[in-house]
């Protein structure tokens, strides 16, 4: 009878304790837990899929280490890269670490493709106990291809658009400028010949006349004259002397007998100008032919640069 109690109590015992380890395994993995996912269940042929893994458990990133692992065991699948990233996360007071291994896989060819389990060991950092969890094995459906987008037509005429839009603008451009420069010639011949023919007129109101007031005569035709070169010639003659203009008409190239002819009449008219002396009708005559003369031939010689243009 005493033998018979002994052996049952042992057996109890036996129970109680298979129990107790059990509950305490159950605890420990109750701790941390390990998830594998995809965030597509079908998948193009010819498109990629995320694949992770993901262990999480209940305090820091120090409570549990994890062992490395290979890579999982793919059917119908390549890896085409891969991740790792490591997150903390209070949850209701309560903080929690996961570890997430990201994976990015590519089909092979068409039917079921599969992820296979992935074993993971890891120790507990504050009991030293060590164990392994398991994900389990993901199928995932490949199918036919899509239909890439052909963008390059599309490129094409994008960019034929904007090489024949150029091609106009500088084509119209061009005509444009050629145009403005044209008529920028034509109004500075036309104003050329206009200029002599306006102080030819101006020059001939004070024709020689023995009745007329000859030194004021001699006065206009000397500023039509200074007028005349600087708008002919580009430059200011206001304040210049005789030296000072033969100079400036030197600068700008003018023919060496126009220019001494224009010496020739700066210095008589001075003298007269500047000295209170009467100038008889012969004298007046001379200053007054040279004048006529230079203006006359810049006429003629602008007249005819035009037509040979417009030939």
């Amino acid at each position: 009878m005493r033998r018979f109690l002994s052996s049952e109590l042992s057996l109890i015992l036996l129970i109680n304790l298979c129990l107790f380890a059990s509950e305490q395994g159950k605890n420990i993995k109750e701790e941390i837990s390990i998830t594998a996912s995809t965030n597509q269940t079908t998948i193009p042929l010819n498109r990629t899929v995320d694949f992770s893994i993901t262990v999480r458990w209940k305090g820091g990133q120090e409570r549990y280490s994890i062992e490395d692992f290979d890579n999982p065991n793919l059917t119908d699948f390549e890896i085409v890269s891969t991740s790792s990233s490591n997150i903390v996360e209070d949850v209701d007071g309560i903080q929690y670490s996961k570890k997430i291994y990201s994976y990015t896989l590519k089909p092979i060819e068409l039917g079921m493709g599969y992820v296979d389990g992935v074993f993971l060991r890891y120790t507990d950092n504050q009991t030293q106990e060590s164990n392994t969890i398991v994900t389990k094995r993901i199928g995932i459906k490949i199918i036919k291809p899509i239909k890439e987008t052909d963008y390059s037509y599309i490129i094409y005429a994008v960019l034929s658009f904007f090489v024949v839009t150029a091609v106009a603008f500088s084509i119209v451009f061009a005509v444009k400028r050629r145009r403005r420069v044209e008529r920028e010639r034509l109004e500075k011949e036309k104003k050329v010949v206009d200029l002599e023919s306006q102080y030819l007129q101006i020059i001939k109101s004070f024709k020689p006349d023995a009745a007329g007031d000859l030194n004021k005569f001699l006065n206009e035709i000397s500023q039509a004259l200074n007028k005349y070169i600087s708008r002919k010639y580009e430059f200011e003659t206001t304040g210049l002397n005789k030296n000072g203009i033969v100079a400036g008409l030197k600068e700008k190239d003018v023919d060496e007998s126009l220019i001494e002819k224009i010496d020739n009449v700066i210095e008589k008219s001075d003298i007269y100008r500047f000295s209170g002396q009467t100038i008889d009708l012969s004298e007046y005559e001379f200053i007054y032919s040279l004048i006529e003369s230079i203006m006359e031939k810049n006429y003629q010689v602008s007249k005819e640069l035009k037509e040979v243009k417009n030939q």
